[in-house]
């Protein structure tokens, strides 16, 4: 779901964090993932942007609909994301 929703936003990617390692759990807490709950998806619009922004956080995984609504909801107008039409 995750690659599917960088592949509509030119120049995006996904990383994910094992918070089961060192480091994993110090850049977890460092972005204040800890304290949004795990799991969750953060944006990061400028390099060098240690915190991001929460875009979703939960038990429950979303759908790929609720994530790339939580994502257009979110992330700055002016952060000029386009994502193309869903095929739901």
């Amino acid at each position: 779901m995750y690659k599917r929703l960088v592949d509509e936003v030119p120049g995006a990617r996904f990383g994910k964090v094992n918070i089961d390692e060192v480091a994993g759990m110090r850049l977890a807490i460092e972005t204040g993932a800890i304290e949004d709950g795990i799991p969750n998806v953060r944006a990061y619009m400028t390099q060098g942007d240690r915190r991001g922004m929460l875009v979703w956080s939960g038990e429950d995984a979303p759908s790929f609909a609720d994530l790339r609504t939580a994502l257009l909801t979110k992330v700055p107008k002016d952060a000029n994301i386009k994502l193309a039409k869903p095929d739901l």
